[in-house]
């Protein structure tokens, strides 16, 4: 059976993603799609459409390529999920270019010089959680979605 491309796959969801962006965002299929991939990914976890809104407030200026977070704080599973996606024409080609500077969030949201010249509360709120609860266990977890596709240039 033939693997489904990315339009395909776009065509599947985008009811959710025009579903979320009329009621949340204005109309923005970038951010309803961010809200999609961010309820599909934490699904389990029962988030409500307002605690998803809340925790994606961090996006935008100074966010330092995170779109979102959630902590979990379980007793067996202590993990700090940073949340990124990237809203492109179905099947666009995107380049690792994309993709290395959110590879690089964990260590600028726990560099206090970078957070010190931020003007995003919510990155500085990350980051204080990330240096109280870093020491203690938890560990990082990112996770990158796209309506493109990841090419190797």
């Amino acid at each position: 059976m033939p693997r489904p491309n990315v339009r395909e796959i776009y065509e599947r969801i985008r009811p959710y993603v025009e579903q979320y962006a009329g009621e949340y965002y204005g109309g923005s299929q970038e951010k309803g799609f961010r809200h999609w991939a961010f309820h599909e990914k934490f699904l389990e976890h029962d988030l409500s459409d307002t605690d998803i809104i809340d925790k994606t407030t961090i996006d935008g200026s100074d966010d330092f390529e995170v779109d979102g977070y959630h902590i979990e704080d379980a007793e067996e599973e202590k993990v700090i999920h940073l949340f990124q996606s990237k809203f492109r024409s179905p099947g666009t080609n995107i380049g690792s270019n994309e993709l290395s500077p959110f590879l690089e969030a964990p260590a600028k949201v726990l560099s206090p010089e970078m957070v010190a010249s931020c003007h995003n509360e919510e990155t500085k709120t990350l980051h204080d959680n990330l240096v109280k609860l870093v020491p203690l266990g938890y560990v990082l977890h990112l996770t990158w979605v796209t309506t493109g596709t990841l090419s190797h240039q």
